[in-house]
């Protein structure tokens, strides 16, 4: 069905002019606007297919990355240690570049939307980023505070990996390093960006709210599971940083409390080396 913008007639999809007034039909109805596409929604649906690539890509590059660097060694132990943070450091951008790609793909007019059921890929006011990055450095604090005070015991496998990579294998500091600190950028165009965005347009707030956080949880579990202080570090970093991106209405605050949280990690690890 076609509406005449100039006398309001309405005529049908095959009519080139107006029956009433002659005018150019050039503009179609748009009082019913054609469906969009469901591959095109953010939902819980394309939220979950974001986060399989991203997983899968993770997976993909990490495997590859390590079967190169393994084919040029010789004496595996130490020189394999020596390319971990090289290899991981790769791993995560590569598999954030594919993430940010399928997403783009995917749900393109979602990216910008501020709303809670949106993505909310923007920058942000300078301002609000600055009063992130320092609430992150807080909760970090805190909660390397409660550590101590709680008296958690780090395995050597555990928490303390950062300080034994600095400690023997100082050629590398800089990858490690980077990658601790480029982190924050794909998880949280991630996980408080395209996933909460999509469960919570299809779950609503609470359920999108403990779903990202839960996975935030099992995602960085292996690096945790050692100091149960550590899994409560976390759980309120993913909380914070949710907070963080609803209030003011973009990623990119939360992008910065979480760089903050990790740079106090970096700065603990690089103290621990010290004594």
């Amino acid at each position: 069905m076609k509406i005449c913008s100039y006398c309001g007639k309405e005529n049908g999809d095959a009519m080139l002019f107006c029956t009433g007034c002659g005018t150019t039909l050039s503009v179609p109805d748009e009082t019913n606007p054609a469906p969009e596409k469901q591959s095109n929604v953010l939902g819980a649906r394309s939220a979950t297919i974001i986060l399989l690539v991203f997983l899968i890509a993770q997976i993909f590059f990490g495997a590859m990355l390590a079967m190169i660097v393994a084919s040029g060694i010789h004496t595996p132990n130490q020189q394999w240690d020596s390319q971990v943070p090289t290899v991981m450091f790769l791993t995560t951008v590569l598999a954030g570049v594919a993430m940010v790609y399928v997403s783009i793909v995917m749900i393109p007019g979602h990216l910008k939307d501020t709303r809670p059921s949106g993505a909310a890929w923007i920058l942000g006011r300078p301002a609000n980023i600055a009063k992130a990055l320092v609430i992150g450095l807080v909760v970090a604090i805190f909660a390397h505070v409660a550590n101590k005070a709680m008296g958690a015991h780090i395995s050597r496998h555990g928490s303390s990996t950062l300080a034994r990579i600095f400690t023997e294998n100082p050629t590398q500091k800089l990858w490690y390093i980077g990658g601790i600190l480029l982190a924050p950028l794909p998880e949280e165009l991630l996980f408080r960006g395209i996933l909460y965005g999509g469960y919570q347009k299809s779950f609503g707030s609470v359920c999108a709210t403990i779903t990202t956080t839960v996975i935030f949880l099992l995602f960085h579990l292996p690096k945790v599971i050692y100091s149960l202080p550590s899994i409560a570090g976390i759980i309120g970093l993913g909380l914070v940083a949710l907070w963080s991106r609803l209030h003011f209405k973009a990623i990119g605050p939360a992008v910065a409390l979480h760089f903050g949280y990790n740079a106090v990690l970096v700065i603990f690890a690089f103290s621990e080396t010290w004594r």
